[in-house]
């Protein structure tokens, strides 16, 4: 059984409703163990990205177990992302109905078209503050740090600029 840590986000349409559906669609082959609260985020834009990108994120991190492995499980998140109405030939970084990603798996590292851990998760707040709320002992395999540490440092170089917004009960 591999713990799972990923993060989810909505940017399109009912945001809550297209968390609350992902997450009904991972625990068919998953048994989810917590959930995070809801955050708002600000999009992160590449340079000269289109102003009606500028839509905010509803962010969760999501803890689970399964038997799944891991190219089996992305290929099950990409499914559901698809299933959720994303279209896979997006430009990198457009709004999206939902976009699930695999931020740590147990100890594991991975580096071979999948990268876990997910390679800019420690510099993304509305990946890292969620995933503190559900699992901060959690050890980063390659840092050797839990991710409280990790949040505690983030916060001596940064201001969280992420916002909790509500605690929704995601279980089914």
């Amino acid at each position: 059984m591999l713990n799972y840590l990923l993060c989810l986000g909505s940017n399109l349409g009912d945001k809550n409703k297209n968390l609350r559906r992902a997450i009904q669609f991972l625990s068919l082959f998953n048994h989810i163990t917590r959930i995070s609260p809801v955050y708002l985020s600000d999009a992160l834009l590449p340079e000269n990205a289109s102003e009606d990108w500028d839509i905010a994120y509803h962010n969760v991190a999501v803890l689970c177990e399964s038997n799944v492995s891991p190219k089996e499980f992305m290929a099950r998140i990409h499914k559901i992302e698809k299933q959720l109405g994303r279209n896979p030939n997006a430009p990198r970084w457009s709004p999206r109905i939902i976009d699930i990603d695999i931020l740590l798996i147990d100890n594991i590292i991975i580096n071979n078209g999948l990268m876990i851990p997910h390679i800019e998760f420690l510099s993304r707040e509305f990946c890292l503050v969620p995933a503190v709320d559900i699992a901060p002992e959690m050890m980063h395999p390659i840092t050797k740090c839990t991710l409280l540490d990790h949040l505690i440092s983030f916060k001596e170089n940064n201001e969280l600029k992420i916002k909790k917004i509500k605690n929704i009960d995601f279980l089914v």
